[in-house]
């Protein structure tokens, strides 16, 4: 038996990961988080559901690192995605200018052609440099024994993680997470939970058990700290202490899923559902990122949501979650026939043959 045999529990999780990306700005983008509702009760709801799903990004990188560290480098894979990529920026700006919803100009002619360099799509940019250091990244992960990288990563989460959480500054420039940096972290500590086999397949309920441990600290801390600064200060103050990537309970949030979902057992059925939506869940996240659709048909206007009672919204929240995802995945699905039907992988896999003659 094949000691790398696809894990579908992972691929489940990337499914779950994006889903839980499109709630986070349903909520975020959507107008919610920060809404004057006027009722305590809906905004602790709404905080408490953003939390919970906060280390959805955490998961995707930390899958990376999972399934990665042992494939073999190839530029094809990134150079791919990059034209995933490429295909809705110009294909969406074409649209808006088609429609004369923008203006055509210099910088969105920029943003349709250099998607990576514009910042439109910050986990890209930040995936594309991590993803040219994956060589040195498997190979750090192959050559140093176990107690070794217990020590890198350890030393990395004290001054990645904890240091920029409780001095609330970010002295190692991680950006809060939103940077490359974090990403190679993630794909580090991602590689060695799978080499070294860390999750027990006895305890696997048990790491579901921490994640949702974990979640309710961090937004009880949130409430907590609220509280006592507005008594201390007379306002709210560094109450988003661990609400950030870097935050070593919103890192051990997503440690604790890889952990849970890695040892899940799926029947064929499931495995089904999961070989299709696993592979074009990426596409759900530059589909719905794009800065033309959020703020022509997203941002602000999940507002109205907060006006209904707390179960209902609750409810709306992830059943539009639940359409935009649907809705994206669909439209991927297109643009994946059209890159299988072009023959597109192929055709850059065999320029990578041709010109760099399997260099890693």
């Amino acid at each position: 038996m094949k000691e790398d045999k696809r894990n579908y529990g992972i691929d489940l999780l990337r499914i779950v990961s994006m889903f839980m990306v499109v709630v986070l700005h349903v909520i975020g983008n959507g107008g919610m988080l920060y809404a004057d509702t006027g009722n305590m009760t809906t905004s602790r709801i709404i905080w408490f559901i953003y939390i919970f799903c906060f280390c959805a990004v955490n998961c995707y990188a930390l899958i990376s690192g999972y399934v990665g560290y042992k494939s073999k480098f190839k530029f094809t894979n990134i150079i791919t995605l990059w034209l995933q990529v490429f295909f809705y920026t110009f294909s969406i700006n074409l649209g808006f200018w088609i429609l004369g919803w923008q203006e055509f100009s210099l910088s969105s002619l920029k943003s349709a052609f250099l998607p990576a360099l514009n910042k439109e799509y910050w986990y890209f940019t930040a995936y594309f440099i991590m993803y040219m250091f994956i060589p040195i990244l498997n190979l750090t992960l192959e050559k140093f024994n176990k107690k070794q990288m217990s020590v890198i990563l350890g030393l990395g989460f004290i001054f990645l993680s904890l240091f920029p959480t409780f001095l609330m500054e970010d002295p190692f420039l991680t950006n809060k997470g939103y940077s490359a940096v974090w990403l190679m972290y993630l794909y580090l500590m991602g590689g060695f939970l799978h080499k070294y086999n860390v999750f027990s397949k006895d305890k696997s309920l048990n790491y579901l058990v921490y994640y949702l441990a974990l979640a309710l600290f961090t937004f009880l801390a949130k409430v907590n700290i609220e509280f006592i600064s507005t008594k201390i200060f007379g306002e709210i103050k560094y109450n988003m202490m661990f609400v950030e990537y870097t935050s070593p309970t919103i890192l051990l949030c997503g440690v604790f899923l890889v952990g849970f979902f890695s040892n899940l057992k799926l029947n064929d059925l499931i495995k089904k559902i999961v070989s299709f939506f696993a592979p074009i869940s990426f596409g759900v996240y530059l589909i719905h990122c794009n800065y033309l659709l959020l703020y022509k048909f997203w941002l602000y206007k999940f507002i109205y949501l907060t006006e209904y009672r707390i179960i209902k919204m609750v409810i709306l929240i992830f059943v539009w979650a639940f359409v935009v995802y649907l809705l994206c995945s669909f439209i991927d699905y297109i643009r994946h026939l059209l890159f299988k039907l072009f023959k597109v992988k192929e055709r850059v896999y065999n320029l990578e043959k041709k010109y760099l003659k399997n260099l890693f």
